[in-house]
């Protein structure tokens, strides 16, 4: 068997891009790490309207289904559940929706901002192991 291997040459055309000057602030070791403290002490509650919600239309697509197969003997009882198909269903659409919006607005989690203030502290340290912060 003849291997017969070839002369392979790897060319990298990198631009190296020179850091541009920036402005940026002095923080205090003590404001940062109390800047730390605050964020890690924010909690998010886990949303429960999406329960109520789906709970609520679940409810309303059981009147419905029991609208349609019942013979009603009165028209009072006939009201009365599409009363409470009517107001399940706005209600489970309201929490739904409500929950959705509440869920837009807890994208930044305190523990990504945290992690972010450590890679900025990493960026910061010195060889000898001395915060610059």
């Amino acid at each position: 068997m003849d291997n017969n291997q070839g002369n392979y040459t790897i060319f990298q055309n990198l631009e190296i891009i020179p850091p541009q000057k920036i402005k940026a602030y002095t923080v205090d070791v003590k404001d940062w790490e109390f800047l730390k403290g605050k964020i890690n002490e924010i909690k998010i509650t886990v949303n429960g309207f999406y329960s109520i919600g789906f709970l609520l239309l679940g409810a309303s697509i059981s009147s419905l289904i029991t609208i349609f197969a019942t013979d009603f003997q009165d028209d009072a009882s006939k009201y009365l559940t599409w009363t409470f198909f009517a107001v399940s269903l706005l209600g489970g659409l309201l929490s739904t929706c409500f929950a959705r919006d509440k869920h837009k607005q807890e994208n930044a989690k305190p523990k990504d901002i945290i992690a972010q203030m450590k890679l900025i502290e990493d960026k910061l340290e010195t060889s000898s192991g001395i915060s610059a912060l």
